[in-house]
């Protein structure tokens, strides 16, 4: 099943800072299909199964960053706005970001 789009925390696929998963070839078609038979190794994978599981995780990635960037970012306000910091330029993506935002991310996705 396909995600549903969160107003609050949308995937924006005109930014190309985002879609560079994809350009750069981080994640492959063959990377994919190995970690698809990893667990079930003689699983046989269509081409077509197998490059939509493959855009299925990038957007599972790219959503993932994005609202552990946003949960970064609220974090990051809270600590300024408690110890008055000047803005930080660079804000940097944690586990514990992650942690945060994985239940929510995992039930949107499932």
């Amino acid at each position: 099943m396909a995600p549903t789009s969160n107003p609050a925390r949308p995937i924006h696929p005109e930014n190309d800072q985002e879609n560079d998963i994809s350009k750069n070839d981080l994640l492959t078609a063959a990377l994919t299909k190995r970690l698809l038979l990893q667990h079930h190794p003689n699983q046989r994978i269509s081409k077509d199964a197998l490059e939509l599981t493959n855009e299925f995780i990038r957007m599972f990635i790219i959503e993932a960053r994005e609202r552990a960037s946003i949960e970064a970012e609220c974090e990051d306000q809270r600590q300024r706005t408690n110890d008055t910091e000047e803005d930080s330029p660079n804000i940097s993506i944690r586990g514990d970001h992650i942690f945060k935002i994985g239940a929510n991310l995992l039930m949107d996705f499932s």
